[in-house]
């Protein structure tokens, strides 16, 4: 499963021709505003991204996050 979020931040990425590699630079430079619950921690997307190889994960379960648009 994944975040709807996450999944068109990485189509708009891919669509771009970039490869999963660069992926959470692309997230660096095209900050999304995220809180983390119940710590109310405010951070960027690309912090709570995790790659290993071709595998995109988040490292905080989507039910404790909160989008700022």
């Amino acid at each position: 499963m994944i975040l709807p979020k996450l999944f068109r931040r990485l189509i708009e990425y891919l669509g771009t021709g970039g490869t999963v590699k660069g992926f959470k630079a692309y997230l660096a430079r095209n900050p999304d505003r995220v809180m983390v619950l119940p710590q109310a921690h405010s951070t960027h997307l690309d912090n709570l991204i995790e790659q290993n190889g071709s595998t995109v994960r988040l490292t905080e379960p989507p039910e404790q996050l909160v989008f700022a648009e």
